[in-house]
C-alpha cells in the first residue's frame, strides 16, 4: 500500500520518490548506508553517509519511503528527525508496527479486509478479490463459482481478512484442492508457513 501511494504522489515529488526495504537490517549502525544506497547516492569514501543523505535533501522536494521500521524504531526517530531537521521539503512515509512518534507523525492503521458476506462476490469484497487475482495466478484455471464460494468464502473468513495470509493460501492451490487447504487450517501457521518467500517477516 505504502508503494503503490508512492507511486500515486510522485507528481506532487518534483525530486523524486525512493523506497528502502529495512526487514533485513539487522544493525540500526547501517541505516543510513542502506538508505544512502537505495537513493542511488554513490559511496564516498571521505563522506558519512548521513552526511551524504542530508546534504542530497537538503534543497529537494522529494518523498522517502522507509518499509518495515519497527524493529528499529529508535534509531529511525534519530535517523528520520535529523533528516527533517535539514531538509524543508522532505517527506517520509514508514510502514512499521508501531508509530515513530515524532512531532508532526499522522498514523494511519490498517485494518484487515472485511469478511465476506455468505452471498459476496469478487467485486464488493476485497479478501474474496485478492483470493481470487491470486489464486489465478497460481493456477490459471481457477474461477469463483458457485460450486466453490461458500469454501473462498470461509477460508477468507478463517484467515481474517489478513492479505499475506490469504495470498499464501492462494499459492497453496498449485499443490492442493480447495477443500483440502480449507481444511488444514486448523494448523493454519504450519499450512501457510511452507510459501517460500524472500521477505524475512512474512515468515512471522
Amino acid at each position: 500500500m505504502a508503494v503503490r501511494a508512492a507511486h500515486q504522489l510522485a507528481v506532487d515529488f518534483p525530486d523524486g520518490v525512493s523506497v528502502a526495504e529495512l526487514s533485513g537490517l539487522r544493525d540500526a549502525e547501517f541505516l543510513p548506508n542502506t538508505v544512502a544506497s537505495a537513493v542511488g547516492l554513490p559511496e564516498v569514501a571521505s563522506t558519512e553517509p548521513m552526511d551524504q543523505l542530508i546534504d542530497h535533501f537538503s534543497d529537494k522536494h522529494a518523498l522517502l519511503v522507509l518499509d518495515t521500521c519497527e524493529h528499529l524504531v529508535e534509531a529511525m526517530a534519530m535517523f528520520v528527525d535529523i533528516l527533517l531537521s535539514h531538509s524543508a521539503g522532505l517527506v517520509f512515509l514508514l510502514t512499521s508496527r508501531q508509530p515513530v512518534a515524532l512531532p508532526g507523525e499522522f498514523v494511519l492503521p490498517i485494518p484487515p479486509m472485511p469478511s465476506p458476506d455468505a452471498d459476496a462476490n469478487e467485486q464488493d469484497n476485497d479478501a474474496l478479490a485478492l483470493f481470487v487475482s491470486r489464486a489465478k495466478a497460481a493456477l490459471p484455471s481457477f474461477s469463483l463459482t458457485e460450486e466453490n464460494r461458500s469454501e473462498v468464502i470461509a477460508l477468507c473468513r478463517r484467515l481474517d481478512g489478513i492479505p499475506l495470509a490469504i495470498e499464501l493460501a492462494a499459492v497453496r492451490l498449485r499443490t492442493m484442492p480447495l477443500e483440502q487447504i480449507l481444511g488444514r487450517l486448523d494448523d493454519r501457521f504450519r499450512l501457510l508457513a511452507g510459501v517460500r518467500t524472500a521477505q524475512a517477516r512474512h515468515h512471522t
